[in-house]
């Protein structure tokens, strides 16, 4: 029996009626009859022709409706039921067993136009969730997702392929259910498209902002004191690498605590050196002034929030976000400011869909996506765990086409500039120089 065929036949089991009597909805029984009876007609049969391909997939509730909205789906009196209670119930219930039914699909485009030429790419659903994509290990059904989520993303990859698409990004946990594309660069329906995983440029985008921040916080590398969490992931070794590598002098790098030799056999060129100290420990984020964090393990979240000091600046590196708004708003009120890690302010770029991003903004493995199209790398680039010597690349070929940080936010959404300045007070505090406010630069890439 096909994964495919494996997992459905288990997601299929809820109970339509059970359901809208226990929620006493008595509409849901002819949404989940409609949704059914559309199934068939879901399988892309677009003409329009693509230079690249990036796959997405739902984050939470509101991606989830965005596509089911795309697709036609009559979910409107679900929709006030997003962000309440019925939220963990709406996933479980109707989204992972009804929209995982549903084939890849083109669900709208990127196109950039700078000087006279246009580069457009095909943005692609695969309507998986976290939890499908990287179920948890415990999960008596973890293996069968994991291969399903594989097979969907194949799909996915091959209907870029026949869009004529040369070239395919992997976005949020795409990535790292196929190991940054490890796991299916082989498969025979990926030959004849490169594949990047965006690591590295997120990898660069990491230092960027690190530079950047520590000046606005008035430190230097010197004085500035840097924790990465998840140190040992696919994006946290080349991120470390390229801190120590610019002088920063006190790096902390934390690794999963359930995988304990990880962290030095993952970077033992940096094990005896000086500026970093290794742990497993994320309590010891305490009285750093930047934090990047680039794991959506279990926990990180709340270790974050309840360890982050006054005064600390969060680069939060995951999609989906580890740390939630409203986590986020929390700590913002005692000096702790969380900012969206990865965003990339990309001039020229049109959007056709909300990736909810400020305009011309967008992740850097879709903002490495587009640079490497742009200059006709059509090839496998970013594969497996990120590489210092391609996050430069990045860094180059950003700068060459006018790639900068993007402005501070927090899940999509701009920071005022008063709550970062202050957490430039109270990190001022911290190191006793007694400054208040910090004038806040110009957003552009710093010359790393």
């Amino acid at each position: 029996m096909s994964p495919e065929k494996s997992v459905n036949s288990e997601v299929s089991t809820i109970k339509s009626d059970d359901l809208s009597s226990e929620l006493r909805i008595p509409q849901f029984n002819e949404t989940l009859r409609t949704s059914r009876s559309q199934l068939g007609r879901f399988i892309d049969r677009g003409s329009a022709k693509f230079d690249y391909g990036f796959v997405v997939h739902p984050r939470d509730p509101l991606d989830a409706l965005s596509c089911a909205k795309f697709l036609g789906l009559n979910l409107g009196i679900l929709s006030p039921l997003v962000s309440g209670r019925l939220e963990g119930w709406m996933k479980r219930k109707f989204l992972y067993n009804e929209l995982a039914k549903i084939p890849p699909f083109v669900i709208g485009d990127s196109t950039i136009t700078s000087r006279g030429s246009e580069v457009k790419g095909a943005l692609i659903a695969v309507l998986l969730y976290g939890e499908q994509m990287l179920p948890k290990m415990e999960d008596a059904n973890s293996a069968k997702w994991s291969d399903f989520a594989r097979e969907r993303i194949i799909e996915a990859i091959s209907l870029a392929k026949s869009r004529g698409a040369k070239l395919i990004g992997l976005g949020a946990l795409t990535s790292p259910t196929t190991i940054g594309g490890r796991r299916i660069i082989r498969d025979p329906e990926v030959q004849g498209i490169g594949i990047t995983s965006g690591n590295s440029f997120t990898a660069f985008e990491n230092l960027d902002a690190t530079v950047n921040y520590t000046k606005w916080l008035g430190l230097t590398p010197q004085n500035a004191r840097v924790a990465i969490v998840g140190a040992d992931g696919s994006v946290g070794g080349a991120t470390s690498r390229l801190i120590v590598a610019n002088g920063f002098k006190d790096v902390l790098l934390i690794g999963s605590p359930r995988h304990k030799n990880k962290l030095a056999v993952k970077l033992p060129d940096l094990k005896n050196e000086k500026a970093a100290t290794f742990t497993h420990d994320i309590k010891k984020i305490q009285d750093y002034d930047i934090i990047i964090n680039v794991t959506s393990g279990n926990g990180v979240g709340a270790g974050l929030e309840e360890n982050a000091s006054e005064g600390s600046f969060i680069i939060d590196d995951t999609q989906p976000k580890s740390i939630s708004e409203l986590a986020g708003k929390r700590m913002r009120k005692r000096g702790v400011t969380v900012i969206d890690g990865g965003f990339v302010y990309v001039p020229g770029l049109k959007c056709r869909f909300n990736l909810r991003t400020p305009r011309s903004t967008t992740f850097a493995c879709l903002a490495e996506t587009i640079l490497l199209a742009r200059e006709g790398r059509y090839g496998n680039y970013s594969i497996g765990d990120a590489d210092v010597s391609k996050a430069l690349e990045m860094g180059d070929l950003s700068r060459k086409h006018g790639f900068k940080l993007a402005e501070p936010t927090l899940c999509g959404k701009i920071i005022p500039e008063s709550d970062l300045q202050k957490t430039i007070a109270a990190n001022s505090m911290r190191h006793n120089n007694f400054r208040t406010t910090h004038q806040i630069p110009y957003f552009g890439h710093s010359q790393v």
